[in-house]
C-alpha cells in the first residue's frame, strides 16, 4: 500500500457514497451507501454478518473518512445487517468507537453491536444525552 496515498469519500449528487481507495488497492472504488439529505442519515449497503462483522468484539465497521469528513450532511447512520436495522449517530461513533488499521486494508472506525440502537429514535435520545454530557 502506499503510505502517502489516504482513502478519499466522493460523494455524488444523487447522495451515493463512494470509497475511493489507493492505487495499491485490487477493489479502488466501493460504492459504500448512501445519504438522505432530508433526514440526515447514511444508510449502509445490506450487509452480512459472516462477511461483515469483526467476531473478536462482536461489531461493526464503517471508513474512519466517511466519519470524520467535513460538511457530511448527515447525523445519524443506518447499517442493516442480517436484515435488521442498526442506527447511531456520528458523535456516538466519534465518543464510543474504537479506530482500527490492519495491514492491506483502510482505516475504519468499529462499534459494537451493543452500542448501537434499534430505532433512530432510540439513537436520536442516545445522542442528545451526549450533547448534553449525560452518561
Amino acid at each position: 500500500m502506499n503510505l502517502n496515498s489516504k482513502p478519499k469519500i466522493n460523494l455524488l449528487k444523487n447522495g451515493k457514497v463512494v470509497l475511493i481507495l489507493p492505487n495499491d488497492y485490487i477493489h479502488k472504488k466501493r460504492y459504500i451507501g448512501k445519504i438522505n439529505f432530508e433526514d440526515k442519515t447514511f444508510y449502509s449497503y445490506k450487509r452480512n454478518s459472516k462477511k461483515h462483522l469483526f467476531r473478536k468484539d462482536n461489531s461493526l465497521s464503517l471508513p474512519y473518512e466517511l466519519i470524520y469528513m467535513k460538511d457530511k450532511g448527515f447525523s445519524f447512520i443506518c447499517v442493516n445487517l442480517d436484515g435488521n436495522n442498526y442506527w447511531t449517530s456520528v458523535l456516538a461513533i466519534k465518543r464510543f468507537s474504537a479506530r482500527r488499521q490492519f495491514p492491506g486494508y483502510e482505516k475504519q472506525v468499529y462499534l459494537t453491536l451493543d452500542k448501537w440502537k434499534v430505532t433512530k429514535k432510540e439513537a436520536r435520545n442516545e445522542r442528545n444525552k451526549i450533547k448534553k454530557g449525560v452518561k
